[in-house]
């Protein structure tokens, strides 16, 4: 009833369908009796589902039910990605603290994001207010070959105009797309 609803070519598909693919093998224990419900869950296009499967053995049928929890799934993966990055900022933290000098600790944290985080490039900038300059301090060992492509080796100096390094600079967060 629902199913057919939200799955108008159920019906046609029968067990070909994503949303009942590999059922048989998923209701396997069920029918020899091994287990009295199963859970699963499917993706169907962009949307997840939660199945719980009931075998009513009496009338040699299956009972499927189903919950979208597309929305669930999406929010998990947000957590995930949160957790992650807190776990890189505690990772990167305890290496500052076992080192004392500053070139260390900068190499420490661009190898961190470089390996954890999907970056095409990565430095460490120092800003002069007085000269409204950044200066490269360091660049992370991926980022060199680029670094030489886009004139920001270590101790390049890059002016701060009203671009949106300046925005930055007084702690806006600042997104611009390629």
């Amino acid at each position: 009833p629902s199913a057919a609803r939200l799955f108008p070519d159920l019906q046609s598909q029968g067990l070909r369908h994503p949303w009942l693919a590999g059922l048989r093998v998923a209701a396997a224990a069920l029918f020899d009796g091994r287990i009295a419900t199963a859970r699963r869950e499917v993706m169907v296009g962009e949307s997840c589902y939660a199945q719980t499967l009931h075998s009513i053995p009496e009338a040699q049928r299956l009972r499927v039910y189903s919950s979208d929890i597309t929305e669930r799934k999406l929010a998990e993966g947000i957590v995930q990605a949160q957790l992650a990055r807190l776990d890189l900022l505690n990772h990167i933290t305890g290496a500052i603290g076992e080192r004392q000098d500053l070139q260390s600790i900068f190499q420490i944290v661009i190898r961190s994001v470089e390996e954890n985080l999907p970056i095409d490039f990565g430095c460490i900038c120092l800003y002069d207010q007085a000269r409204q300059l950044l200066t490269v301090a360091h660049v992370g060992a991926g980022s060199q070959s680029l670094a030489l492509e886009l004139a920001m080796t270590e101790q390049a100096d890059i002016p701060v105009g009203e671009n949106g390094l300046s925005r930055c600079m007084r702690g806006q967060l600042v997104y611009e797309p390629d």
